[in-house]
């Protein structure tokens, strides 16, 4: 079922399922003049836009239940920090997100394929250019519970996929001895043991 995520004014709460994720919009500093002791013009201070976001905290099994797509991947590349258009130009009253590029190595459940790029959108600006709620890095592997949801957009919405709940908590990273380690999760797994407990609550592509 797709998730339709809707930010009514900057400083709303996010209307959604309990999956959804709630948007606490973006703080706006405006700009002010100054005259100068001089008696020159007055100028402009530049405006600061702040983003924050908070999401709805969800469980491991709902983690597991509501996800689109569960799948192993590998993450190719990090854009720079967009706004929710089709330019990607900043506008007023956008919204600051970035894109996360994958190659899908191991679908586990939902409509993706191995091989296959997948494009997944993440609220906020993107690492370097802002604080982020997730450690994985291009060239990482990492385990993805996504969710398709309806974004607003300049001119209506945009379907894109997201991750479920807060970004720290929806995706497994492995380390260099192939373990996967999450906050949901109490111990680091194997990819055979997190696709074995999938298969507890799912039906999971190619199951070992």
């Amino acid at each position: 079922m797709k998730n339709r995520l809707r930010f009514l004014l900057p400083g709303a709460i996010a209307l959604g399922l309990i999956i959804g994720i709630a948007f606490a919009g973006a703080d706006r500093q405006e700009a002010k003049t100054q005259t100068t002791h001089n008696g020159s013009e007055p100028q402009e201070e530049s405006v600061v836009v702040e983003q924050h976001a908070s999401y709805v905290q969800v469980s491991q099994q709902e983690l597991i239940e509501l996800a689109d797509s569960i799948f192993e991947g590998t993450v190719l590349s990090i854009s720079p920090t967009r706004w929710n258009q089709d330019s990607g130009d900043k506008w007023d009253g956008g919204l600051m997100l970035h894109a996360v590029e994958i190659e899908v190595d191991q679908p586990l459940v939902g409509d993706v394929a191995a091989g296959e790029r997948f494009s997944l959108t993440i609220l906020g600006a993107s690492p370097g250019e802002g604080h982020v709620d997730y450690d994985f890095k291009a060239g990482d592997t990492s385990i993805f519970f996504t969710k398709r949801t309806d974004l607003t957009w300049s001119d209506g919405f945009r379907t894109v996929n997201m991750l479920i709940g807060a970004p720290a908590g929806s995706y497994l990273l492995a380390d260099e001895n192939g373990m996967f380690k999450g906050q949901l999760f109490s111990q680091p797994m194997s990819l055979d043991e997190v696709t074995k407990l999938i298969a507890e609550h799912r039906v999971v592509i190619n199951q070992p």
